[in-house]
């Protein structure tokens, strides 16, 4: 499996804006580790690190501080009490006077151990050659680029019209695709795009899917 995320993959992955991630960092809040590359902080957000964000942005009412504090130590399993928060199997709940608050978080959990295991299995699906396409990250086996593909998850085209024209590709990859696609474009000069030509009925598949 992947060691971490980028604050890209984070985000996408918890299917969040960056500007949230980045509000999360910025309030400390959230706390991945991070290294320094010239004047860039890199982060990489472990699957905990996910989901506490996620859970936050999810959470329907506004926390103090020393909230989000107690809830992060529970999360990350530090202890079973924190705060007004305690664990109760694998929900969450808050007291506060005689009120009681027990927060369900299984369907949160799944969601997003599904997008985790989407990505992980895309990830393996795409390779780099310098002799094809000039190097352009692929789908494996094909000479489809994944940046083509995201941009057609990006503007709107139903997965049955691509999968139509990319018989190739599988559902699997069409849901990596579209968490890709919600990643931005990093800064800088874009790359000239690819004229992919959809192949005609007539022509060999064989030539469509081959490696070379």
């Amino acid at each position: 499996m992947l060691d971490g995320f980028s604050l890209k993959e984070a985000a996408a992955i918890a299917e969040l804006p960056e500007s949230v991630v980045r509000t999360a960092l910025e309030k400390k809040v959230s706390a991945p580790r991070s290294r320094s590359v010239g004047k860039v902080v890199r982060y990489t957000f472990d699957v905990k690190e996910l989901f506490f964000v996620k859970l936050l942005s999810a959470f329907p009412l506004g926390l103090n501080r020393d909230d989000k504090r107690s809830l992060r130590d529970l999360v990350f399993r530090r202890t079973k009490t924190a705060g007004r928060w305690h664990a109760e199997g694998p929900d969450l709940v808050l007291k506060h006077g005689d009120l009681v608050l027990h927060v369900e978080v299984k369907r949160l959990r799944n969601h997003l151990a599904h997008n985790l295991v989407t990505y992980y299995r895309g990830r393996r699906r795409i390779v780099s050659d310098p002799d094809i396409l000039g190097g352009e990250p692929i789908f494996e086996g094909t000479r489809i680029p994944l940046a083509h593909v995201s941009a057609m998850v990006r503007r709107g085209i139903d997965a049955t019209e691509i999968l139509e024209d990319y018989p190739v590709l599988s559902a699997r990859d069409l849901a990596y695709a579209a968490i890709h696609a919600k990643m931005k474009a990093p800064p800088g000069r874009p790359r000239k795009p690819l004229e992919l030509r959809r192949r005609k009925a007539t022509e060999p598949a064989e030539r469509a899917t081959s490696g070379r």
